[in-house]
């Protein structure tokens, strides 16, 4: 196995200028609730949270599926921080699976995964990259052998729509990425 060196990009450390403002008037999450009428969007969802940042709702998300000391999730080999830190918050193990060259999820590495490691395995993270959604049907085949959950990741994603966060027991949008929110 191959090592990885990682580099921490600081943006201390490049002497950008202060911001002196905001330029961009700060909303509240009700208004946006508001403004794009997803009060009636999220009735479809036995239960919804209204977090500012997509990585706490990930970290429930990984709460409710019992993730913690001895449990692995499984995320993308093509992931940020924001993924992993709420999957170590919950004392879990991250474990990577393979994606294929158009950010779709290797099914035969998180089989492999899942035949060596299945019973620690708790949820797996899938990304739906850039907004694009990720098919589901074939990975909810291949996790419907063991007792692994579907949590999405829709932080690139406005808002759900058909295919895009209701697949899997949880999804985790960002507001903060479309709205000026504090």
């Amino acid at each position: 196995m191959s090592e990885a060196a990682f580099t921490r990009f600081r943006h201390e450390d490049q002497h950008y200028p202060r911001m002196r403002g905001s330029v961009i008037p700060r909303i509240r999450a009700a208004d946006i609730v508001a403004m794009l009428g997803l009060r009636k969007k999220y009735t479809q969802f036995a239960q919804c949270a209204l977090l500012p940042r997509a990585r706490y709702a990930l970290y429930h998300a990984f709460r409710s599926c019992d993730a913690g000391e001895g449990a692995i999730v499984l995320l993308p080999a093509y992931h940020c921080i924001t993924m992993v830190e709420p999957i170590l918050r919950t004392g879990a193990q991250p474990r990577c699976y393979r994606i294929n060259d158009d950010l779709s999820p290797d099914i035969e590495h998180i089989r492999a995964i899942l035949d060596d490691e299945g019973d620690r395995v708790r949820c797996l993270l899938l990304a739906h990259f850039f907004g694009f959604r990720q098919e589901t049907e074939s990975l909810l085949r291949c996790l419907a052998g063991f007792e692994v959950e579907l949590i999405e990741d829709c932080a690139h994603v406005m808002e759900p729509r058909p295919g895009l966060g209701d697949r899997g027991k949880a999804a985790a949008f960002c507001p903060a990425k479309f709205f000026p929110i504090p």
